[in-house]
């Protein structure tokens, strides 16, 4: 291996690709370590193996669905946003749609054709990519970095580096927290790692039973120490351990800075669309159509049988009663409860279960422009393994894009 580059990239995922493809646009010579035996290990997986790679929120709105320092990320949507970032893979040939809340997916729904694209990128432009490579170390004299040491032994010198090695979710694919140390070592600072777009621990037993049962845009109200904090509609699935999918997803940044504060709590408002009042006249509606029918048996809106039973319970109903002979203040509590279930936080599920990271590198010691630490010259931070999370919905892998696009930029033009 020869080792001496213009620049070398530590990480193969969507920032490190996009970082090392663009360094070498401009004629730098580039090498791409990856620990894994492939590129783009956790992109493959992501979006549930669809990859929803961006999102099409216009600008003055998209730094809204970041909860970690969005406005650290300007400089990068201005250089290289959703619409570049569409038209970067269709002239790859990948083609893309979009689909409910402006979520951008590939049209073959395959995370495969977007790893292909950024690989096809690398070739273009002359990068190359060594797999099974384990940087150990940066390498910094006199405050200018000067390359990266080897598990093997070797060192390589360069005097760009860009670390896009991610964060600490998802050990197993080879996130693990390796850019932290190696940041620490050169006087940067971390913030705690933690949860982000996080399944959320339940203490109710009863969640376990409905393991699996999913609900389509319900309410969801977070509350601490009894108070309202926020309240949002989106789908959610139930799991052994509580909730997930991306309503707990997008509650659980909030939920892991809450629990520090005291007890939260989620309300599950099962009829959104209708107030008490109609939920009263639906269930008089239904009864009166169906007097012998059980509570078992009932069949309200798109609230799975399931779930009308753990309502029936928690309301004090026997599922075997007929509906006709329930007592008006029967049916108000189980209206009520379909209004409002509630649920107890216990805590985020671990870190390394998380989809993405939340801290990281901390972006004051980042230049914002150019990604360069602003400690050690020539050495560049991007993607996950800085400072920034995002919602769900395609916000995070757009930063890991952006960021690592401009850190290219720059290292190409300094």
């Amino acid at each position: 291996m020869i080792n001496a580059y213009d620049v070398i990239v530590v990480g193969g995922g969507p920032a490190g690709m996009i970082a090392a493809g663009t360094a070498g646009k401009f004629k730098k010579s580039v090498i791409l370590l990856e620990r894994n035996n492939v590129l783009g290990v956790k992109l493959r997986i992501t979006g549930n193996g669809r990859c929803n790679l961006t999102n099409k929120m216009p600008l003055n709105r998209f730094q809204d669905y970041y909860v970690d320092n969005p406005k650290f990320l300007h400089n990068a949507f201005n250089k290289f946003f959703n619409t570049d970032l569409i038209e970067f893979f269709e002239r790859l040939g990948v083609k893309t749609k979009v689909e409910n809340n402006g979520r951008v997916f590939p049209i073959s729904d395959q995370s495969a054709d977007i790893i292909q694209a950024l690989q096809l990128y690398l070739q273009n432009n002359k990068v190359k990519v060594s797999c099974r490579s384990l940087v150990t170390d940066i390498i910094v004299e006199n405050n200018q970095v000067a390359g990266v040491k080897l598990a093997e032994g070797e060192n390589l010198k360069a005097e760009k580096v860009i670390i896009a090695t991610g964060g600490k979710s998802y050990p197993e694919l080879g996130s693990n927290g390796s850019a932290y140390s190696w940041a620490l070592k050169t006087g940067h600072n971390i913030i705690q790692p933690r949860p982000g777009l996080s399944g959320i621990q339940i203490k109710e037993s009863w969640v376990k039973a409905l393991q699996g049962i999913s609900l389509n845009q319900i309410g969801i109200s977070l509350f601490v120490n009894a108070k309202k904090k926020k309240q949002i509609t989106a789908d959610l699935v139930f799991a052994h351990y509580g909730i997930s999918g991306p309503g707990a997803f997008d509650l659980s940044a909030d939920v892991g800075d809450c629990l520090v504060k005291g007890s939260v709590g989620l309300y599950l408002d099962l009829l959104p669309c209708i107030s008490e009042s109609q939920g009263m006249e639906k269930l008089d509606d239904i009864i009166a159509k169906s007097p012998g029918c059980m509570g078992k048996n009932l069949a309200f809106n798109q609230i799975p049988k399931k779930l009308i039973a753990v309502c029936l319970d928690l309301a004090g109903i026997n599922a075997t009663k007929p509906l006709s002979q329930l007592s008006k203040k029967e049916k108000r509590c189980l209206i009520n409860i379909f209004k409002q279930v509630q649920l107890t936080v216990q805590s985020l599920r671990p870190l390394k279960e998380a989809m993405i990271t939340r801290g990281g590198i901390s972006v004051k010691q980042i230049n914002p422009a150019t990604m360069e630490s602003r400690i050690v010259n020539g050495l560049y931070f991007c993607g996950e393994a800085i400072d920034i999370s995002g919602l769900s919905g395609g916000f995070n892998l757009q930063a890991a894009f952006s960021t690592g696009y401009l850190a290219g930029i720059a290292v190409a033009n300094s």
